[in-house]
């Protein structure tokens, strides 16, 4: 059965912030090459790198596959309410207060130093309402991350009334018309943008609408993971009785982003990408399918893992799962202030630069996070578990 406290889905969270961590530290020094000489030939693993934002993909669909919990009793008739009130109250608990507590500090910031761009009053309310993904001259103001957050937000809204859906159409009907949907969105974003600069073709493919698919990926995979009976339930049990098969499904979804990311690579494939290449409307989609698999495999393996038992690189993941939601919040932040000085000393996009931005940006980001974790997530997550009490 998921559980968002599952050390196993955790770890997944923490190495999800990890490669977008990655991905940051590449970008804010300088994208560059990463070329690796192996015997008489050199690997490029430039893909691991500048794919980095693919970490947002997982975000995605285990948002899905964890919020669902909340309502496939529901969506399944095995319960006839819904429980608006009480998901918004958690939500609004586990999401707002290190959010809301990090815009009034870069405000503040912001008024008082030349370390962010002071705000206007468009900005603040923009963001203080989540909506400032609808806007291309807000969604990367202040913070370039915070953007996803307003697609996470317009998701939870969507959630409930996806349980409906799928309660009165059942999942085949609310599945089509979630590709549909997607499908679309993306044609009629690229069609009305093919002609705007590639930051702005991303904003609006990029919108709630044009990933639904990945949200609905992780819920379907949570609704099979929780199937009581039925082929789903029997499937379940076969891949707990079978080490082999748990191991391989757990695998796709990273051996799929890795495939697609190095597919972004070949002869340059990521610079005709965004002019309308078919892979624009499946990239995200495949992705998904991948890591929803991944995630159906954790959730149902055979017996209850802990911390404790896993191995050392996944527990550290785990640890950093744990406060993945601050480091989210704060990592871009500090490595765009460590990145200037560090181009100071070590020059832009040189690997000397990566190497000192990643090794100072790592304990950096990772003591925000901490500090912010123990402030302002804690004390409203130990509501949240009287709440459930």
């Amino acid at each position: 059965m998921p559980r968002a406290d599952d050390p196993a889905l955790t770890a997944a969270r923490g190495l999800a912030a990890f490669w977008v961590f990655v991905y940051h530290v590449w970008l804010s020094i300088g994208p560059q090459r990463l070329l690796v000489p192996v015997g008489g030939t050199v690997i490029d693993l430039t893909p691991l790198a500048s794919v980095g934002w693919a970490g947002v993909d997982v975000f995605y669909v285990l948002s899905g596959f964890l919020l669902w919990g909340a309502f496939d009793a529901y969506a399944s008739r095995r319960a006839d309410t819904l429980g608006v009130a009480r998901y918004a109250e958690r939500r609004a608990l586990r999401i707002l207060p290190p959010y809301y507590a990090q815009v009034a500090c870069l405000a503040l910031l912001g008024l008082a130093t030349a370390w962010v761009a002071p705000p206007s009053w468009t900005t603040l309310a923009l963001h203080a309402t989540l909506t400032h993904g609808f806007s291309y001259e807000h969604f990367q103001a202040v913070n370039n991350v915070w953007w996803t957050l307003s697609i996470e937000a317009q998701f939870y809204v969507a959630l409930p009334f996806l349980a409906m859906a799928v309660r009165r159409f059942g999942w085949a009907a609310v599945l089509a018309g979630g590709l549909a949907a997607m499908l679309a969105w993306r044609v009629a974003a690229f069609d009305a943008f093919r002609a705007a600069p590639v930051i702005e073709r991303v904003w609006a493919l990029e919108q709630f609408p044009g990933r639904i698919d990945q949200f609905l990926a992780g819920m379907f995979a949570s609704h099979l993971a929780r199937a009581r009976q039925g082929a789903a339930a029997r499937w379940r049990e076969t891949i707990a009785g079978s080490a082999r098969l748990h191991v391989a499904l757990a695998c796709t979804g990273p051996a799929t982003l890795l495939a697609l990311a190095w597919l972004l690579h070949v002869d340059d494939f990521y610079l005709r990408y965004w002019d309308g290449h078919p892979w624009l409307y499946a990239w995200h989609l495949v992705a998904g399918l991948g890591i929803a698999v991944s995630l159906h495999a954790i959730a149902v393996r055979d017996g209850a893992a802990t911390g404790a038992s896993m191995a050392p690189p996944w527990r550290a993941l785990a640890a950093l799962g744990l406060v993945s939601y601050s480091f989210y919040l704060w990592h871009e932040i500090v490595l765009r202030w460590l990145s200037a000085w560090v181009k100071l000393h070590w020059g832009a996009a040189t690997l000397p630069a990566l190497g000192v931005n990643f090794a100072l940006g790592l304990p950096l980001a990772l003591a925000a996070a901490i500090a912010w974790f123990a402030l302002f997530e804690a004390p409203f997550l130990r509501t949240r578990a009287r709440l459930r009490d």
